[in-house]
């Protein structure tokens, strides 16, 4: 098994052979690179390219090294630090692991303008890698070429936690702060750079990701008011947006550096970020777990990456000027706020402690949800003896948990996705905007025990991965599969084919399928496109008014900008 790890990219590890033999090209401004043939999906792929150095708390530095003999790009590069994914598998980590892989239709060649998906993980901001066998690349490229619109796919790493986020007053000042996101953006210089060499645009790149991979992606939009310099003409957004509690403040991120530098003794050095640079990777590590267990380094406004919030920055006209394809899952909150509330006393204590919000706006907010005649999972009527079902799975749940589902979907994306779909437009001088949402449950009774990385199932935060990556299994993930069901299988590849058709053209639409309904605009129209199918092979692809939940979201939506100083993240 580890072999396949290092030698497949864009395949389930096992699932097809690669072709060494006349391997395929890529050239860069340093020296070309040799990848591999995949043959049964008609790709070409590269495992592993550098895009960037990164030394602890440092920027990252640009590469420097030319070579003429090509290198092979056939083994994964180092995954990033951090706590979750990359430790339970065994990958080989390391502090200088920014590198990138990349699959192509094959046959590709140099300067062919080919548009550019560039892949940004999930993960909180804490987990996360390239080589998860989840963020499959191949199938995105082999749709693309079926539907006549050839795209090559780019995964990037970037680091992750306290390597990445380990933002404080401090940091600002030495200017290091958001590193992260900074190699993110430091990885879209270098495919400006280069990605001609291996047949791509550098004038059609579209960033995209899901969970805190599509936060990055809203991110990278406000980045430097909005002064973009072309690094790529638009975006999609899988459930999070910078409307969302991911967001840090510096107030809660100022007292994890504290934490850090006073279990270090750097905190009585002259120079602590020399200090905190010099510790063993161990030292440094347990420090970080020993803040917050790792996960809650966050990135915030700093005055230089991150100017301002999202609204000043939309008022004023200070976002990308880049078209914008985004949407949420209707049961984000079974994963983003399980709770096992029995009655609304107890589901507005537990509110008030989630949301930051005192006690009366905590009532006023249990008693709008719970006049709402459907619930999550949205699929199931309410009838349904829901803490038997979950039970029987070894979940714990109260009479009002599905309440609180829907405020915590609410909470954590779908609100936000309402207000950056209305408020996009006209925030970035006429850019056009599609909403979906995402509809299909990939698993239902009994429900799954594998989907407990992630909540009960239905359509739960992080349940549209395998249809993103039209997978039809995953090894070792909590990620429920795409199961063996045909209108399953259409859903995720209409899916593929709107987010290609975008890719290349800003519209959804020109994909080439009639069962698939067109797409109206979000700005014009205040209408979402549903990726809906079920297990009982219905594929219902339908366009809808985005009004549901009008008041209920309506509450969130005139409350963000004071949310965001909250910091009250899950």
């Amino acid at each position: 098994m580890r072999f396949l790890f290092a030698a497949s990219i864009a395949l389930l590890k096992g699932a097809y052979a690669l072709s060494t033999t006349n391997p395929v090209v890529g050239h860069t401004r340093n020296g070309s690179y040799s990848g591999y043939r995949i043959p049964e999906l008609s790709n070409e792929a590269f495992l592993g390219i550098p895009y960037a150095h990164a030394r602890r708390l440092y920027i990252a530095d640009s590469l420097t090294e030319t070579w003429n003999r090509t290198r092979n790009a056939t083994q994964y590069g180092l995954t990033c630090p951090g706590w979750g994914d990359q430790n339970d598998w065994e990958w080989p980590i390391g502090e200088d692991c920014l590198n990138l892989d990349l699959a192509r239709p094959a046959g590709t060649f140099p300067g062919q303008s080919l548009p550019v998906m560039v892949w940004i993980y999930g993960g909180g901001f804490y987990q996360g890698a390239i080589r998860d066998p989840m963020m499959n690349l191949s199938y995105m490229v082999q749709t693309s070429t079926q539907i006549g619109l050839p795209v090559l796919v780019v995964s990037v790493s970037s680091r992750l936690a306290g390597y990445g986020y380990l933002n404080s007053e401090e940091t600002v000042r030495e200017g290091i702060a958001n590193l992260g996101l900074r190699d993110l953006w430091k990885a879209l210089e270098w495919i400006q750079e280069n990605i001609a060499g291996f047949g791509g645009d550098p004038t059609r790149v579209t960033i995209w990701g899901e969970s805190s991979g599509g936060l990055s992606v809203g991110l990278l939009a406000q980045a430097y008011s909005g002064q973009n310099a072309g690094l790529f003409h638009a975006g999609i957004i899988s459930s999070v947006t910078p409307y969302s509690p991911f967001m840090g403040t510096m107030k809660q991120q100022q007292a994890y550096f504290d934490d850090v530098i006073a279990s270090t003794g750097c905190n009585a050095s002259v120079e602590i970020i020399a200090c905190l640079r010099d510790l063993p990777l161990s030292q440094y590590n347990a420090s970080l777990y020993a803040a917050n267990s790792g996960t809650d380094f966050r990135p915030i406004i700093d005055g230089d990456f991150l100017k301002n919030s999202p609204s000043f920055q939309f008022t004023n006209q200070q976002v990308a000027p880049v078209a914008l394809l985004l949407g949420a899952n209707s049961d984000e909150g079974l994963t983003t706020f399980i709770n096992s509330a029995n009655t609304s006393e107890e589901l507005t204590e537990l509110v008030q402690e989630k949301f930051a919000l005192n006690a009366s706006a905590s009532s006023e907010l249990v008693a709008l949800y719970s006049e709402l005649d459907t619930l999550p999972p949205y699929s199931q009527p309410l009838d349904i003896d829901w803490i038997a079902k979950t039970a029987a799975a070894g979940y714990t749940a109260g009479n009002w948990s599905r309440v609180g589902y829907a405020i915590g979907g609410d909470w954590s994306a779908i609100s936000g996705r309402r207000k950056t779909a209305q408020k996009w437009t006209n925030g970035t001088k006429g850019q056009p905007v599609y909403s979906y949402r995402f509809d299909t449950d990939p698993w239902r009774y009994p429900i799954h025990n594998e989907s407990s990385g992630l909540g009960l199932g239905f359509a739960q935060h992080g349940s549209d991965l395998c249809f993103e990556f039209r997978i039809p299994y995953v090894p070792y993930t909590p990620y429920l599969p795409i199961q063996n069901v045909p209108a399953m299988h259409r859903v995720s590849y209409a899916l593929q084919a709107t987010w290609i058709s975008f890719a290349a053209t800003k519209d959804p639409n020109h994909h080439g399928l009639d069962w698939i309904p067109q797409w109206p605009e979000y700005s014009v129209s205040q209408k979402n496109f549903v990726y809906n199918a079920t297990l009982e092979n219905t594929l219902n692809l339908h366009v809808e008014a985005d009004d549901w939940r009008e008041t209920q979201m309506q509450w969130w939506i005139d409350r963000w900008d004071w949310l965001l100083t909250q910091a009250k993240g899950f």
